[in-house]
C-alpha cells in the first residue's frame, strides 16, 4: 500500500468495481477514484474465468487509478459463494506471564487454541474473528492484556472457503499485476460500511443481496457470532421476469428496477405497466401485480433461506436492532415491506456512509461491499498505527526504568 492510499475491488458476478481513497492525517478516507466494469467470469460468487476476471479486475482498477491520478499495488478483495462456511470455536491455556499477568502472547497462544480445529481437506481458513475473553471467572471481556488471572478462554468465528476457489480469485489478481492486502468475505465488508457501533452491540444482522447470492452476517456484543451464504440472489428474480413475461434479460432486468415492487398486497390489480416493443413483438401492457407476484416469490425464497438462517442459529432474540438489507437487491421497491411481513422483525436499508467521495453514485447499497472492503483495510492500518506506538510506549517505560 502507498503512504496515505487505499484501493479496493469488490469482485461481484454482476459487476467488478475498483475503489481508490486517500487517507488524511485523521485517519479518516475520501474517495478519490472509481472505476467498474460489468463482470463476466464470476458466477455465485466464483471464479469461473480467469481470464475474464482477470481483464475485468485490470479493466475497473485502471479506470479508478486514471480518476484518482494515483497508481496502486496491493488490493483489498472480497470473495463470497455458498462453499463458504463458518463455525464458533474456543480456545483454553494457562498464562504464562510474570505474576500472571496477561500479555499479547497468552493471547496468540489462546487464539491458536481457538482455531487449532479440523479443518477439512480442500478448505483454507479465511478469518478468525474474535469474540469475547474469559479470565478465571470473568465473562466477556474485549480485551484482557493486562489482567491477572491463571486461566484465559475465548471465542472466536471461524470462517472458512474452497482452497482451489480462492487459489482461483488469488490467481485472477496477480495475474492482473496487482498484489492483495488482504481477502474478506463480503458480508463482513458490508456490516463495516452500513451498520453502525450500537447496532453491532445491541444485535443486527445484515442481508446483502447480491446478483447470484444473498450473503447473511449477525453480530451480538460487537461480534460477529453467526455468518452464512445463500446462493440465491436478485439475477434470479430478472431470470424469472424473462421467462414469466416472455422477454430478454436486459430488458427484464430494467423492468424490475423501474416497475419492479416485491409486495404484491400493495399493487392495484387495475394497474398496467407497458412492456416496449422487443423485436419483431409489438408494445404491450402488462398487469403490474402480475409482475409484482413473480418478483414476490422469488424474494420469499431468499427470505425462507434468512429465515431458516435465523432459526438454525437460534438468533432472533439476539437481535434487537432488526435486519439491516443492502446489496443491489436491496434497492427493489417494496423489499423492506415484505421483509417485515415475512419475518416479523424490524428492518432497514442499509447504505454506506462515513466517507467523501468524488462519485456521489458509490452512496448506495450496491457499493457497500467496495466502501467496507476500503474501511476495514484503514482499520488494519490503524491497528498496525496503534500497535506501533504502544510498542515504542512500552519500550521507552522499559528504558526508563533500566536507567
Amino acid at each position: 500500500m502507498k503512504s496515505g492510499i487505499l484501493a479496493a475491488c469488490d469482485i461481484g458476478s454482476s459487476k467488478v468495481c475498483c475503489g481508490i481513497a486517500r487517507v488524511d492525517e485523521n485517519q479518516e478516507f475520501s474517495l478519490i477514484g472509481f472505476g467498474q466494469t460489468a463482470s463476466k467470469g464470476i458466477r455465485k460468487g466464483v471464479v469461473s474465468n480467469i481470464e475474464a476476471v482477470t481483464k475485468n479486475i485490470i479493466d475497473a482498477v485502471s479506470e479508478a487509478e486514471v480518476m484518482a491520478g494515483e497508481t496502486v499495488t496491493y488490493l483489498t478483495i472480497n470473495i463470497s459463494g455458498d462453499h463458504i462456511s463458518s463455525t464458533n470455536s474456543t480456545g483454553v491455556v494457562a498464562v504464562s506471564g510474570k505474576n500472571k499477568e496477561i500479555t499479547v502472547e497468552d493471547v496468540k497462544r489462546v487464539i491458536n487454541a481457538a482455531r487449532t480445529v479440523v479443518i477439512p481437506k480442500g478448505r483454507e481458513l479465511i478469518h478468525v474473528l474474535e469474540q469475547h475473553y474469559t479470565v478465571d471467572d470473568q465473562i466477556d471481556i474485549k480485551d484482557p492484556i493486562g489482567m491477572t488471572g491463571v486461566r484465559l478462554e475465548t471465542s472466536v468465528h471461524l470462517v472458512t472457503g474452497s482452497m482451489m476457489l480462492l487459489l482461483n480469485l488469488k490467481n485472477a489478481i496477480l495475474r492482473s499485476g496487482y498484489s492483495f492486502q488482504d481477502i474478506i468475505i463480503s458480508s463482513l465488508a458490508s456490516a463495516a460500511s452500513c451498520i453502525s457501533e450500537d447496532e453491532k452491540e445491541l444485535g443486527v444482522i445484515l442481508i446483502d443481496i447480491g446478483a447470484e447470492t444473498t450473503d447473511l452476517i449477525c453480530y451480538y456484543n460487537n461480534a460477529v457470532i453467526y455468518s452464512a451464504v445463500i446462493p440465491i440472489g436478485s439475477s434470479n428474480i430478472t431470470k424469472d421476469i424473462a421467462i414469466m413475461l416472455k422477454m430478454p434479460i436486459k430488458e427484464a432486468e430494467n423492468l424490475k428496477i423501474v416497475s419492479g415492487y416485491a409486495f404484491s398486497k400493495d399493487v392495484d390489480e387495475e394497474e398496467k405497466i407497458e412492456i416496449p416493443a422487443i423485436g419483431a413483438n409489438p408494445a404491450r401492457l402488462e398487469s403490474k401485480k402480475f409482475l409484482s407476484e413473480v418478483i414476490e416469490a422469488r424474494v420469499k425464497e431468499i427470505l425462507d433461506q434468512v429465515d431458516f438462517h435465523i432459526n438454525k442459529g437460534d438468533l432472533r432474540k439476539k437481535i434487537p436492532s432488526g435486519l439491516v438489507l443492502t446489496g443491489g437487491g436491496a434497492r427493489l421497491a417494496g423489499i423492506e415491506r415484505l421483509c417485515y411481513e415475512q419475518l416479523k422483525i424490524p428492518v432497514r436499508l442499509g447504505f454506506p456512509y462515513g466517507f467523501s467521495s468524488v462519485n456521489n453514485n458509490i452512496y448506495s447499497p450496491e457499493y457497500s461491499v467496495l466502501v467496507g472492503l476500503l474501511l476495514l483495510s484503514l482499520e488494519d492500518t490503524k491497528l498496525e498505527i496503534r500497535e506501533k506506538e504502544k510498542k515504542g510506549f512500552f519500550d521507552k517505560f522499559k528504558s526508563f526504568f533500566s536507567k
